[in-house]
C-alpha cells in the first residue's frame, strides 16, 4: 500500500502513546436502552472508560495462556464443507480450482479440520506508488500475468486495476486471479472528519462485499513527522496520538465496523511504520480499545519488526485477531541504517530495506509455527516494497521459498 497517494473513491466504491493510557478499555452493549442499535451513527460498540476497580487496560488476554477471546469468524460453504473464516471461494473468487488447502502435517499447519492458507501478493511489488521514480512503471495487464507466472493465486487491489467491481471481475478472472483485500489509509481521530472518512471506507466494502472478499484492511494514516520518525517513534508517546483521540479513533472503528457487518466485511488494523499505530505499545492501545470482534489484526512481519516490535510475539499474543497476514523479510543492516541515519520510511524503501524472504532478520520458521499454532486460516500475501531486481524475479524467488521451506 501507498503511504502518500491520497486515493479518490468514487461512487461505486473503490480505493487504488506508547503505553496505553489504563483507563482506557473497551465494553460491549448490552443495554438496549443505551444505545440506538446498529446504526450508521452509532454502531454496535462503544469505548468507556473503566468502572472503578475494574482490571486496567484489558487486552482480551489471561495470564499464561495468550489470547482467549474468539474472533468474529463466520461459516462458508465450500464445495459442499464449511471452513471457518473464508468467504468466496466459489464463483469468481476465485473457483474451487485455484485455492491452496493444507492438511494435517503439512506445512506444520496441522490441527482439527482443514486449514485453508492462499498464497498472494500485490501490485506494488511490481508499482510502488510512494516512489514512482524507482523504476518505469510495468502495465497492469503485465502485473497480472507475471503473478500467475510466479505461482499466485490472488492479489490485493492496486493502482491500475479497475474501480467499479464488474470491471474489476473481468479483468482477474482471465488470469484466474481472485481479490484477496483492499487497503484503506484512514484518519478517525479527528471527529470534525470522521464522517466522511467512513462513507469513504464504507465505499470500498462495498466493492468487497460485491467481489465476496471478507477483509478489509485499515492503515491509521499518520503525520509527514510520522512518516520521517518512522522505525525511531519515541516511546513516550510524544509523537503519537493523546487519550481524547484514541477514544475518538476507537468510537470510528466500531462505528464502522458495525455498518460492514451486514456486508459481510471486517476489519483488520495493519501495524505500518509511518502511521499512527506503529509501534507495539500503540497496537497494544488500539487493541486495548476496541472489541476484538470489531477489529482484527493484519500481521505484518516487515513492519512490525521496522517498528521494532517481534512479529512471533504479536501473533502469540493477539492469535485469535490475527485474520490476515503480510509476509515480509527484513534486511537488519539497511534497518540499523535508517534508524541511525533518521531516513525515515521513505528512504529505507530507497534502500531496499525489505528484502527476499528468508535473507532477513524475521526468523520465518518461528513466525509460520506461531500462525500454525494460533489455527490461522486465510491470506498469507507475500509483499516486498522495494527491490532491485526484476519484480517477476522477486516474486519467482519468493514463491519458491515459500513452497519449498513450508509446502505452501
Amino acid at each position: 500500500m501507498s503511504l502518500l497517494h491520497n486515493l479518490v473513491v468514487p461512487a461505486n466504491g473503490c480505493q487504488g502513546g506508547s503505553a496505553a493510557n489504563e483507563s482506557l478499555c473497551w465494553r460491549r452493549n448490552v443495554n438496549a436502552n443505551d444505545h440506538v442499535g446498529r446504526t450508521a451513527r452509532s454502531g454496535p460498540w462503544r469505548v468507556s472508560p473503566a468502572p472503578p476497580g475494574a482490571p486496567a487496560g484489558d487486552t482480551g488476554r489471561s495470564e499464561g495462556d495468550g489470547c482467549t477471546i474468539q474472533p468474529h469468524r463466520l461459516p462458508y460453504e465450500v464445495s459442499g464443507r464449511v471452513v471457518q473464516g473464508v468467504r468466496g471461494i466459489h464463483g469468481v473468487n476465485p473457483g474451487p480450482d485455484v485455492r491452496r488447502r493444507t492438511r494435517h502435517g503439512q506445512a506444520g499447519f496441522s490441527g482439527e479440520g482443514e486449514t485453508v492458507i492462499r498464497i498472494g501478493t500485490a501490485p506494488m511489488n511490481w508499482n510502488n506508488d510512494d516512489l514512482p521514480d524507482l523504476r518505469p512503471k510495468i502495465p497492469i495487464p503485465q502485473v497480472l500475468q507475471e503473478m500467475v507466472e510466479a505461482g499466485y493465486e490472488g492479489t490485493e487491489y492496486g493502482t491500475g486495476l479497475p474501480s467499479d467491481p464488474k470491471s474489476l471481475k473481468a479483468m482477474l478472472e482471465p488470469h484466474g486471479l481472485a481479490l484477496a483485500s483492499m487497503f484503506c489509509w484512514i484518519r478517525l481521530e479527528d471527529p470534525d472528519s470522521q464522517r466522511d472518512e467512513i462513507e469513504r471506507a464504507m465505499a470500498i466494502a462495498r466493492t468487497l462485499s460485491a467481489m465476496a472478499v471478507r477483509e478489509l484492511i485499515l492503515g491509521i494514516r499518520g503525520s509527514n513527522q510520522r512518516i520521517a520518525l518512522a522505525g525511531r517513534v519515541p516511546p513516550d508517546g510524544s509523537a503519537g496520538l493523546t487519550e481524547r483521540q484514541w477514544r475518538t479513533l476507537a468510537d470510528g472503528i466500531h462505528r464502522l465496523a458495525g455498518m460492514c457487518e451486514p456486508l459481510g466485511v471486517r476489519l483488520a488494523v495493519h501495524p505500518h511504520a509511518g502511521s499512527y499505530v506503529e509501534t507495539r505499545g500503540e497496537l497494544e492501545t488500539l487493541f486495548r480499545v476496541t472489541d476484538p470482534k470489531a477489529l482484527g489484526l493484519c500481521v505484518d512481519a516487515g513492519h512490525l519488526v521496522f517498528g521494532g516490535a517481534d512479529p512471533v510475539e504479536v501473533v502469540e499474543t493477539y492469535g485469535p485477531r490475527v485474520w490476515y497476514v503480510h509476509i515480509k523479510d527484513v534486511n537488519p543492516a539497511v534497518l540499523a541504517l535508517s534508524q541511525r541515519n533518521g531516513l525515515g520510511f521513505l528512504g529505507a524503501l530507497r534502500s531496499y530495506v525489505f528484502c527476499e524472504l528468508g535473507k532477513g532478520s524475521v526468523d520465518m520458521r518461528r513466525f509460520m509455527d506461531a500462525l500454525r499454532r494460533a489455527s490461522f486460516s486465510g491470506w498469507m500475501i507475500i509483499e516486498q516494497d522495494t527491490s532491485p531486481l526484476p519484480p517477476l524475479e522477486t516474486a519467482r524467488t519468493n514463491r519458491r521459498y515459500l513452497k519449498e521451506t513450508f509446502g505452501l
